[in-house]
């Protein structure tokens, strides 16, 4: 059935390129009329009876193999009918005088034939198909088959947020739910790990389940870490113990001793999602790691679909996840079936009731077939889809149900999702490139006045409705912002159902030998490692390869890729430093190419600029790239051209403005020579999202009197920047304004700005109201700021080298209230010399101003600024418990001052009503080189603190967080030649978080530790000291204080010897050292003699690579287990 089941789309396809009208306007065509009625006949006719004929492929061997047929000419039919497009593009390329440009080599390089020549040779090829094509049909007549009409698609979409959370209450699963995090909570005190399995069938929610037990506040509070990590079908043990410990350790025996690092003493919660290795010696090697390092109490819970995989890991009994309850099935179901507050009709919930009886206890199911039936109203409708329904069983599975919704799907959506089985399973896909992925393959249909981005983008957003993709999301990072979205895995396997051998994955394995199949169209590599093979494959098969994706060699995997001449999809990861490794004139369908990341491309060959059918060519940081082909001005197809990244550029090509299909430019560079694109030539370009301006000093009073560039432009991230400028000052602004873009702006940048004010559209709050982030670097000539503090949606704001702005809040009139910065998260305030206030109004100073929502905030090298921002008054009546009018920064969480050599307040007011909390949610502090401050800020959350080694004050300010532990640990490890840095994390008596207490962890900095009383440490349990190489002599009055402490581990302290004759004399025999002390290690400490006199508590020691010790006082010592690696005993 995979083999035909996409066959209807593709006969679509091809048939709607015989009735284009474009195509009989192509005059290479002529004298092909003959040939082109009998497919307008012949494939309307096949069309008719497909839906019978792929149904009875799947029982009968001889439809089968005419489907097969009938599908290779399809294939080959489309690729024929692109050549003529490919022709006419060429030609038209030719009259705009393409041939008086190009250079004799790469004019041999073109496909130079005559247009007889031509005509003849297509000609051949079109009568060959159709005579194949009427040899089927007559076998189509013999095999009887029938008309069957399908059931048409709703055009009537749902109007549906596209981003879905499963906001579903999971009722059924609650008293699950309490019963496993009641078993973990149990586990405390145990310090063997506990390994607990769920398993269940796809589609039952496992995965689902588990994130409820991770993101449960009690396992929140009770584990000191928590890990996600995804497992998939290869159980890597360098894998998994990367993911967990963050790095990037290529062999096993540094990944695994990276992991012991990060779980060192620590409690863990590890969540092993979708597991299933049967393979016992990794998950030994695995299990002994996580066994051997983690704090008491730790567990491992695992999903899993198979039970002896379960067997295998399990430590307690499986948690078999039960099927979901009918009701709470229902209730999906009818979420999605029916709207917020339509009517449901009797009859309609009936049918319902029984099609969730046949969803067997999935929600997927559910969900996904009450978004099918969302469309479909009628009771003969619902009916249909009753009776096609089948009973789910151990071999199929929820598969026969999800293709419920496939099946539904109109043709060109079929394709289009079944396309997504060329990805791995948990890929994360770029949106934008799916579609672009889309329309390289012709999957999306025309529309007029529709643009084919457009139309994809309603296609996706369908799909996401009808829950094909999940986990869609606008990631923020950086200065993009993207839309990412995955597949969950049973409807990724309903893709792969759908694809069979046309699409083929080929995962992380350095030795995968096997041969592509011939019927391969789209594949996807995510490993280096099957270059050799691949490239033989293509030598000798697969020249039907539509698309290539992935970590694709061009060095040594594609040698032979001009065999693959109907290609429509390229990702490369390239490099050479010069060439392609292919001929463009045998890629003439190629519509996407992807180079970007690839820094050793210098230059693009000019031979590219025949590639007339390119849509998107992305180069994205092609960091050495230094110029594009001059003659891209003939690639009337590319609609997406991202150059971001590319700092190397010098200009963009000539005439750039002849690509009027071109809709995406991410970077343009401003070039100064008679060879380059001038800005003008963005003047009639509808762009889109991201538009960066380089070399903006190079643009002239010509380019800015042709009228606004900004108009028509859909841009939602927009940046300017000058380099090495002397223009007039006042020149600046009027570029800006000549740029003056439409509403819906998002990101905005400016770099290097002279000009004294901004220009008029940045103070228009109807243009700015999008705004998410602003970025204003080196605009030394302003001295006040548009009224940012207005606008709705700011997210973002970074200022840096402004070097006349001496307030961050300029007014004409009026007061700040609480609507200041309303949506402000992250504030960035670098190098602003002369900055001393928060705002002004009419002249007169203040410093109050309120950040309700501000999260990060980043201060550095501003050496006026004498105070943070005090909260304005709300009235007389604000009382001293209302957040708003106690803080300015009442949801600051993390806070970086730096070089601010006047700050000597917090911002604090007195009250008569007693202390305020001036950061309340605070719980990050990184205060370097401010030595003004004396004290440390109001902060009762506060979980990391770093400040200066030699400021006594504040370490006595630091004590009142100290007192307020019942319990803690302590970690000195290197900061910087003069620093050490120290953790500091609260628990309880029990290994447990404390409840009482919102501190979690403290970090502080300053070698002044072993300069002061410890006496605030007496709570302190765990004691960590790394690479500290000022430590000579055992700290014995320092380990004095430490009467909690449970766990001590020294490492690489190459100065270590041992204890000082004089102090050890001051330590009584009636006051023993470290009184609980159960576990010592010492590690690396090459010039250790001794140890210090140990106490009775306690129960391990382990000393490695101590290569001088002489002797440890465990003669006194009851119980204690001794382990000795690499040391010498004398």
């Amino acid at each position: 059935m995979a083999t035909s089941i996409l066959l209807a789309p593709l006969i679509s396809m091809v048939n709607r390129k015989v009735s284009s009208y474009l195509v009989r306007q192509y005059q290479e065509m002529d004298g092909m009329e003959e040939q082109l009625a009998v497919l307008e006949r012949k494939l309307p006719a096949i069309l008719d009876v497909i839906t019978d004929a792929e149904e009875q492929g799947t029982h009968r061997p001889g439809v089968s193999a005419w489907l097969k047929a009938l599908k290779a000419v399809a294939y080959k039919a489309n690729d024929v009918f692109d050549e003529f497009k490919y022709e006419a593009l060429r030609r038209e390329a030719k009259r705009k005088g393409q041939d008086n440009k190009f250079s004799t080599d790469a004019v041999m390089l073109r496909p130079a034939h005559s247009p007889i020549l031509f005509r003849y040779r297509m000609g051949k090829k079109l009568r060959k198909i159709v005579h194949t094509i009427e040899v089927l049909v007559a076998e189509m007549n013999a095999f009887g088959f029938k008309y069957r009409q399908e059931m048409p698609a709703s055009k009537q979409w749902r109007q549906t947020d596209s981003i879905i959370i499963d906001s579903e209450n999971i009722i059924s699963r609650e008293a699950e739910k309490w019963k496993i995090v009641d078993m973990l909570l149990a586990h405390s005190t145990n310090k063997d790990v506990l390994v607990l399995p769920v398993v269940g069938m796809g589609g039952l929610g496992k995965t689902t389940f588990a994130q409820i037990i991770y993101n449960d506040p009690d396992i929140q509070k009770n584990f000191q870490l928590r890990k996600w990590v995804c497992v998939l079908d290869d159980f890597d043990v360098t894998a998994i113990a990367n993911k967990i410990s963050m790095s990037t350790e290529k062999d096993s025996e540094s990944a695994l001793e990276k992991l012991q690092q990060e779980i060192s003493g620590r409690r863990y919660l590890l969540v092993l999602d979708d597991v299933w290795n049967r393979d016992t010696d990794k998950w030994a090697k695995l299990k002994y790691c996580l066994q051997q390092c983690g704090g008491s109490g730790s567990a491992i819970l695992m999903t899993t679909r198979d039970e002896r995989v379960a067997q295998i890991m399990g430590t307690a009994q499986a948690h078999q996840l039960v099927k979901m309850d009918k009701k709470d099935l229902l209730a999906i179901f009818e979420k999605r079936a029916f709207g917020l507050n339509e009517q449901k009709p009797d009859e309609l919930v009936q049918i319902g009731k029984e099609i969730v009886d046949r969803c067997h206890g999935s929600p997927l199911a559910a969900k996904a077939l009450g978004s099918m039936l969302s469309n479909q109203k009628s009771v003969e409708e619902w009916g249909a889809v009753l009776k096609k329904s089948s009973i789910c069983d151990e071999e199929s599975g929820i598969l026969p149900i999800l293709k419920l919704s496939y099946n539904d799907l109109p043709a060109h959506m079929k394709q289009c999702f079944a396309f997504c089985a060329v990805f791995p399973k948990n890929y994360v896909i770029n949106v934008e490139k799916l579609i672009q992925l889309w329309m390289a393959n012709d999957f999306i249909p025309s529309e007029d006045a529709i643009r084919p981005e457009t139309k994809g983008k309603q296609i996706f957003n369908e799909l996401v409705s009808r829950s094909f993709f999940q986990d869609v999301n606008q990631d923020g990072s950086g200065n993009n912002y993207m839309t990412t979205c995955t597949v969950h895995d049973l409807m990724h396997d309903v893709a792969l159902s759908v694809m069979g051998k046309e699409c083929v994955t080929i995962e992380e394995r350095l030795n995968y030998m096997e041969i592509l199949p011939y019927t391969v169209r789209h594949l996807f590599l995510s490993s280096h490692g099957p270059g050799t093979f691949l490239s033989a494959t293509l030598k000798e098969t697969c020249s039907g390869i539509q698309t290539m994706l992935g970590s694709i060699d061009a060095s040594n995997s594609v040698r032979h890729l001009s065999k693959c001449t109907s290609l429509r999809a390229l990702q490369l990861c390239y490099y050479r430093s010069s060439g392609l490794p292919f001929v463009p004139k045998h890629l003439k369908h190629l519509r996407y190419l992807d180079l970007s990341g690839n820094c050793h491309i210098k230059a693009l060959p000019e031979e590219i600029c025949i590639m007339y059918n390119l849509q998107t060519l992305n180069l994205s940081g092609c960091e050495s790239l230094s110029g594009l082909p001059k003659d891209m001005k003939y690639m009337t197809g590319l609609r997406h051209l991202y150059t971001d990244g590319c700092l190397s550029l010098k200009c963009m090509p000539p005439n750039l403005g002849w690509l009027t299909s071109l809709q995406t430019l991410t970077y343009f560079v401003v070039g100064c020579s008679s060879g380059c694109s001038s800005i003008g030539e963005l003047r009639h370009m509808n762009l889109r999202g991201q538009l960066q301006l380089c070399h903006l000093e190079n643009v002239t009073e010509a380019d800015i009197t042709m009228g606004n560039h900004g108009g028509k432009k859909d841009l939602t991230q927009l940046s300017f920047a000058w380099k090495n400028d002397c223009s007039e000052v006042d020149f600046h602004e009027k570029v800006l304004d000549a740029f003056t873009p439409n509403r819906g702006l998002q990101i905005l940048l400016v770099d290097s700005y002279r000009s004294i004010r901004f220009p008029t559209w940045m103070t228009n709050l109807s243009v700015m109201q999008d705004l998410v982030k602003l970025s204003l670097v080196s605009c030394t000539m302003c001295d006040r700021l548009p009224q940012l503090w207005q606008l709705p949606a700011l997210q973002v704001l970074y200022l840096e080298r402004m070097d006349r702005l001496h307030c961050l809040c300029i007014g004409d009139g009026g007061t700040l209230t609480s609507s200041t910065f309303p949506k402000l998260r992250e504030l960035v305030l670098l190098d602003l010399k002369i900055l001393n206030g928060w705002w002004e109004v009419k002249g007169r100073h203040g410093h109050q101003l309120l950040f309700p929502l501000l999260e990060e905030l980043s201060i550095g090298r501003c050496n006026k600024l004498t105070n943070l921002p005090e909260p304005p008054m709300l009235g007389q009546s604000s009382s001293c418990n209302d957040n708003m009018a106690r803080s300015a920064f009442p949801a600051l969480k993390k806070l970086m001052l730096h070089g601010l050599k006047s700050l000597s307040k917090w911002g604090k007011k007195e009250e008569i009503c007693g202390e305020q909390s001036t950061f309340p949610l605070l719980e990050e502090a990184n205060i370097i080189d401010c030595p003004e401050l004396s004290t440390l800020p109001e902060a009762p959350r506060l979980r990391v603190l770093a400040f200066p080694e030699d400021r006594p004050l504040i370490w006595l300010s630091m004590a009142r967080y100290m007192t307020a532990f019942s319990n803690a640990r302590l970690k000195i490890a290197p900061y910087s030649p003069s620093h050490v840095q120290c953790s500091i994390q609260q628990v309880d008596g029990k290994g447990k978080w404390n409840h009482r207490s919102s501190h979690s962890t403290m970090e502080l900095c300053g070698s002044y530790f072993f300069h002061t009383s410890w006496k605030y440490f007496v709570n302190l349990s765990y004691l960590e000291i790394i690479s500290c190489d000022e430590l000579m002599y055992w700290p014995l009055k320092e380990l004095q204080c430490l009467v909690s402490l449970n766990r001590l581990t020294v490492h690489c302290c190459n100065n270590l010897i041992g204890s000082a004759k004089i102090l050890e004399e001051l330590v009584s025999e009636g006051n023993q050292l470290l009184p609980c002390l159960e576990f010592l290690k010492i590690k690396s400490c090459p010039n250790l003699v001794e140890i210090f006199s140990l106490p009775p508590s306690l129960k391990e020691l382990y000393i490695e690579r101590c290569s001088k010790l002489e002797s440890y006082g465990v003669s006194r010592v009851l119980k204690v287990r001794v382990f000795m690696l690499n040391t010498q005993m004398t």
